[in-house]
């Protein structure tokens, strides 16, 4: 597998903005929506993200699906994967990170195209640290607690612009907290209710 270098990602990134700010800004801002019209109850995101791990950068990819209750409440299943390597000394460190968490997400839906949300997530994380051929593995508790801010582009499709939650893993009886920052596109879809 081909590995993607830190500039190539940033690179990607700042092309993905140059092109969808421009689109976010030349739309209209929303015609206000009538009484019986209201949010899709489904959203999937997807997108970059970044983690900060024992002072290491690990890059990855983030997956959440949205079931909104109804207009402020959601539930939500979170999917992500980090990856990186370091060297410690003469050797060289590779981290894989999984995790899987669930729980409640509330989104402040309006009638501007900017919806900030908040979310705690729990569940669990899978983490392999391979040095020196020697591969350690183990799963545990996982935890996200965080929000962002997505911005409307129309009816199907909304730009996350950040997500910021810390992250926090409980493996082998050590807990640690770390930052995570993602962006990438949400997806509406289904009948409004």
């Amino acid at each position: 597998m081909r590995h993607i270098t830190k500039t190539g990602l940033l690179c990607l990134l700042v092309l993905t903005v140059l092109i969808l700010v421009p689109s976010v800004v030349a739309q209209e801002p929303e015609s206000k929506k009538s009484e019986g019209e209201g949010e899709r109850p489904y959203e999937i995101f997807g997108g970059y993200s970044y983690l900060r791990d024992d002072g290491h950068n690990l890059n990855g990819w983030t997956g959440t699906l949205i079931v909104n209750v109804n207009k402020w409440f959601a539930i939500a299943a979170d999917f992500d994967g980090h990856y990186g390597s370091h060297r410690e000394g003469l050797e060289v460190v590779r981290v894989r990170e999984l995790g899987f968490t669930f729980g409640p997400h509330v989104a402040l839906h309006n009638r501007s195209r900017i919806t900030p949300f908040v979310f705690a997530l729990f569940g669990g994380a899978h983490e392999n640290v391979k040095i020196a051929g020697v591969t350690e593995s183990a799963t545990g508790f996982a935890a996200n607690l965080g929000g962002g801010l997505d911005v409307r582009v129309n009816e199907a499709w909304s730009v996350r612009l950040i997500q910021a939650d810390a992250s926090y893993t409980h493996f082998q009886g050590e807990g640690k907290t770390a930052p995570r920052l993602s962006t990438g596109l949400v997806f509406h879809f289904g009948k409004t209710r």
